[in-house]
Order: structure tokens, then C-alpha cells, then sequence
């Protein structure tokens, strides 16, 4: 019936009415005329059981990991799971499905007061996007967080907005320099062409920039898409990193490049084995929302290792909506794969 299409939270608003997850849940009802007693086939029987035990071990790998991360996660293995959104108490409510993660989405539930309709829809529809078959509520999770913060905070006091408005100029008269780039021959900074689109300024220190940090970085072909305004682009850069000063070097070198400079964002990801024998891996949208997490995956999914991807984008002027992920993950794919990081590729060939 219908009514297993609204949920309705605990102050009685109604979060969601129809989502793109429960309808691909239901794509396998039975067509009018479908013949139902041929005999099953084992084999594809045993398969599948198979592949749902996978799925149901992927779930629980998945819950612990996100439970060490947000300690105030409610739920348990077969959910749903209740994550706090750090925005005016937003929740995420995920209602996880029996073929979660290999085929389906999970089923998200946004409770959020102080956003209208259309808003959790276009939400909704970005997190159904990011969704390619791996575990995905990690991300959901960080891309909900920026964007119903940035939506809380256009309700701020006006006298907040110029005290914002004032500490930015600040940094902007302080910071003004050729090429969006300040500082002698022992630090510099990285200021954005523009604020509109969310970068941020970033600081290297003379350490950052020693020579005894440097590594080679490759750079792709630039990509335009289809359907796309004509100064729309997309470009890869990759480096092997084994430290973060190596990280740190690599974003400095490629943020002096003028042309790299000016672009929308410089989203990243890097991910490596340090000295220790410890794993560390972050990434970071710049303004860009979710697209630190999509490379992060794509990484991951390459089975890359001691690796730093940067993805520069050139904003055309007509928004490319969830498609942009797609491109993103391509562009730093192909690099990767054609530099030699994608091991989980190369066993496949064997």
C-alpha cells in the first residue's frame, strides 16, 4: 500500500514520500502474465544465497566501521541506523535492504524540520547519484552534513553575516597578490579566484615547499562533457606520496600553476603507508560537495595504494547535477589506470 511510502518522524513531520530506493527495491515485481511455477534453478539459487551472505557481512563491516565514527549512531546490523547530522538535530534515518550494498541503495529517510520539500528531493536525488554498487552511508553522511549547514546557516543573524563578511575581507585586503597566489620564497598561499564557490584559502609553509618533499606529478588530458558549457573541463593529476609533507608539496606545486590555479575546485583525495606501517587516506571536496568522498572510492575501488588524485574542474556555467560524479571518477580513473595504480585491475587481468 501507499502508506509504506511516507515515514513520518518522531515530531510528526512527514519526511519522504516516495524515494528512488524503494522503487529500485521494487523492480523485481512480477509483470501481468509472468509464468510462476517453472522450477527453480539451483544454481542460480545457490548463487544468490551466496551473494546476499556477502551482502549481509559487507552490512555489518559497514555498521561497526560507522559506529566507531559516530558515537552517537543508533540501529544494529539490519537497521535502520539513526546518525546525527551536526545541523540544527538533523537526523539520517537508513533503512538498509537485503541486497545492500552489491545491488540496491538503502532506503534514506532525511529528518530535517527546516528544510522544504523540494530541497530533501534534490538531496535525495545527489545521494542516489553517488550510489555504485559499494557501502555508501558514510558518504551520504559527510555530503548531508555540508549541505544542511551551509542550508542552516542562510538563516543566521544578519549581525553574524557582516561579522563573516568582515573577517573575509580582512583576509581578502591582507592576502592580495598576483594569480591568486601570496608569499616569498618560504611560504606561500593559495587564495581563490572567487568565494562564490565554496574553496577555501590554504597556507604552506616553507616546510611545506623544501625540495627534499618533491615527487613527480602527472597530469591527464583535459575532459569536456557532453551537454556542458563550453568552458567546462575536467583534469587529473596524480603523485606517489608515502607522507603528508610529500602530500602537502605536491597540492603546493599544483596550485601555483596559473591555469590550475583559476580552476572552480581542486577536489582531493590521497591515500598511503607511512613509515610507521600506519594507513592514513582523507580527502577534501573544495566546495565541491561529496566529491573528496567519490575520489576517496575511487581509490579504493582501484585498489591504489600510496597515492595522492587531485581533480581540477572548471565550472562551464550549466550545472551538470549528479553527472559531475561520473565525470570526476572517470577522469581520476583513467589516470590512474594508465599510471599503474589500479592493482585490483591488474589482477583481474591475470
Amino acid at each position: 500500500g501507499h502508506s509504506l511510502l511516507r515515514f513520518t518522524c518522531r515530531h510528526g513531520h512527514s519526511l519522504l514520500r516516495l524515494s528512488l530506493g524503494i522503487v529500485q527495491s521494487l523492480r523485481c515485481a512480477v509483470s501481468p502474465g509472468a509464468v510462476l511455477c517453472r522450477p527453480p534453478n539451483k544454481a542460480a539459487t545457490m548463487e544468490g544465497q551466496a551473494t546476499m551472505e556477502e551482502d549481509q557481512e559487507r552490512r555489518r563491516s559497514e555498521f561497526i566501521a560507522l559506529s566507531s565514527i559516530y558515537e552517537q549512531m543508533e540501529g544494529n546490523d539490519d537497521g535502520p541506523w539513526r546518525i546525527p547530522l551536526d545541523a540544527d538535530g538533523a537526523i539520517l534515518e537508513v533503512h538498509v535492504l537485503a541486497d545492500y550494498p552489491s545491488q540496491s541503495p538503502p532506503v534514506a529517510v532525511i529528518d530535517a524540520p527546516f528544510i522544504t520539500d523540494a530541497q530533501r528531493s534534490e538531496l535525495m536525488k545527489e545521494m542516489l547519484a553517488m550510489y555504485d554498487g559499494a557501502e555508501i552511508v558514510f558518504s551520504w553522511v559527510e555530503y548531508l552534513r555540508q549541505q544542511l549547514q551551509s542550508i542552516a546557516s542562510l538563516s543566521m543573524p544578519i549581525a553574524s553575516v557582516k561579522a563573516e563578511d568582515a573577517i573575509v575581507s580582512q583576509h581578502k585586503d591582507a592576502l592580495d597578490g598576483e594569480d591568486g597566489c601570496v608569499g616569498g620564497d618560504t611560504s606561500f598561499t593559495f587564495k581563490p579566484p572567487t568565494h562564490k564557490y565554496g574553496q577555501r584559502m590554504r597556507h604552506f609553509s616553507s616546510d611545506a615547499l623544501d625540495d627534499r618533499w618533491q615527487v613527480e606529478i602527472t597530469s591527464g588530458p583535459s575532459f569536456h562533457p557532453p551537454k556542458s558549457g563550453p568552458a567546462e573541463e575536467f583534469q587529473a593529476h596524480v603523485a606517489t606520496v608515502t607522507c603528508m609533507e610529500q602530500v602537502n608539496w605536491a597540492l603546493a606545486q599544483l596550485l601555483r600553476d596559473k591555469r590550475i590555479a583559476r580552476a572552480t575546485h581542486n577536489m582531493l583525495a590521497y591515500s598511503f603507508i607511512d613509515k610507521r606501517d600506519v594507513h592514513v587516506y582523507d580527502n577534501d571536496d573544495d566546495g565541491e560537495s561529496a566529491s573528496g568522498a567519490k575520489l576517496a572510492a575511487t581509490i579504493e575501488n582501484t585498489g591504489a595504494q600510496n597515492v595522492l588524485v587531485v581533480v581540477s574542474r572548471w565550472f562551464g556555467g550549466v550545472h551538470l547535477g549528479p553527472a559531475r560524479f561520473k565525470y570526476i571518477a572517470s577522469v581520476a580513473g583513467a589516470l590512474l589506470d594508465e599510471q599503474g595504480f589500479c592493482r585490483n585491475r591488474q589482477n583481474r587481468r591475470k
